[in-house]
């Protein structure tokens, strides 16, 4: 079956010419990335840690990139990202998708929640709900630069323990 240099070739060839010709489809259909209008509302993408106990959850859209984690004392969540947000704010959900409880994120001066070594790192925290056990989601809203991001995912980065 080898010996036929031609079909030696064209198994030699084939692979690299699909690879190329994934790359050029992409290239010459896919459109543009543009810029965020104010005013507009965008989804932020759960990356898969907001899927597991992970203890970190990170949701991105472009260039635009937060975290949100519990704090040691599993009291509080914090927000962090490196562009100055408006406003933010997180709705705690119940397994039926009835709302339980909703919280508001302040912005964070120094103190226990910072780190010096995190340059250029905004953070703003939010009190987490007592009596949460049942949240099995949360609904997120952020405002930077008049343009706003949300997002929806499961509670599972957070551990169990986090609502005790």
């Amino acid at each position: 079956m080898l010996g036929n240099k031609h079909l030696t070739m064209a198994f030699l060839i084939a692979p690299v010419l699909g690879i190329m010709g994934w790359y050029a489809v992409d290239y010459f259909v896919a459109p543009p990335p543009q810029k965020a209008q104010s005013g507009e509302a965008y989804e932020l993408m759960a990356h898969s840690k907001c899927r597991y106990t992970s203890g970190v959850c990170l949701l991105e859209n472009g260039d635009i990139k937060v975290s949100l984690r519990p704090t040691n004392e599993k009291k509080h969540l914090v927000l962090e990202g490196l562009l100055p947000i408006e406003g933010a704010r997180i709705q705690w959900l119940h397994k039926t998708g009835e709302p339980i409880d909703e919280a508001v994120f302040i912005p964070l001066s120094k103190n226990e929640y910072t780190d010096d070594s995190e340059e250029g790192v905004v953070k703003y925290v939010a009190e987490l709900p007592s009596g949460a056990n049942d949240a099995q989601a949360f609904r997120f809203a952020m405002t930077i630069a008049g343009t706003h991001y949300y997002a929806e995912s499961t509670t599972l980065f957070m551990e169990r323990q986090y609502f005790q």
